[in-house]
């Protein structure tokens, strides 16, 4: 049993290292699959009305956007609202922190604190070339994301429109 119990854990764990390595396909069709259950029922119930299945499938993907942007566009503005007063609130604690430091119990002079300041800026432009390498590793990302993006719509309307053909061809 605890050789088969080995194998067992190594299958899986070969198995999630492919899912891994293929997430930029696996993780678009999972997401593809949750959203395709919710939109799935409203398109069935337009083509049991007489609607065309191109046409029904549009429309609630279509309709089902609009619910999300417009989601977002009451959301947006008042987080926008809020990146400006949390912009003042970084400033104002960090000269707070600046002036706890220099007046607090610890005893640290403002030229300390000027010269902690000035070295930490002067790391920062030494590792400019890791900080680039992490910008485009973040550039590579937001592909990634958009591919996936991509991708997941695709998939959705696919699933949305010929899921139940999908599902009788892989049971056969």
């Amino acid at each position: 049993y605890s050789w088969r119990f080995l194998v067992i854990i190594a299958a899986a764990a070969v198995f999630v290292w492919v899912l891994v390595q293929l997430r930029l396909i696996v993780l678009p069709v999972i997401v593809a699959l949750l959203i395709s259950t919710l939109l799935a029922p409203p398109a069935q119930w337009l083509r049991e009305r007489g609607w065309p299945n191109l046409l029904a499938t549009w429309l609630v993907i279509l309709g089902a956007m609009a619910v999300v942007g417009g989601a977002f566009a009451f959301i947006a503005p008042r987080i926008v609202g809020q990146v400006g007063a949390l912009t003042e609130d970084l400033r104002a604690g960090s000269e707070r922190a600046i002036q706890w430091l220099t007046e607090g119990p610890l005893g640290i002079s403002e030229g300390q604190v000027q010269r902690f300041i000035d070295q930490a800026s002067q790391r920062l432009q030494e590792n400019s070339s890791t900080l680039t390498q992490g910008a485009l590793a973040g550039a590579i990302r937001a592909v990634e994301l958009v591919a996936a993006t991509i991708l997941t719509f695709v998939v959705t309307f696919f699933f949305v429109k010929d899921g139940p053909e999908m599902w009788r061809w892989a049971v056969d």
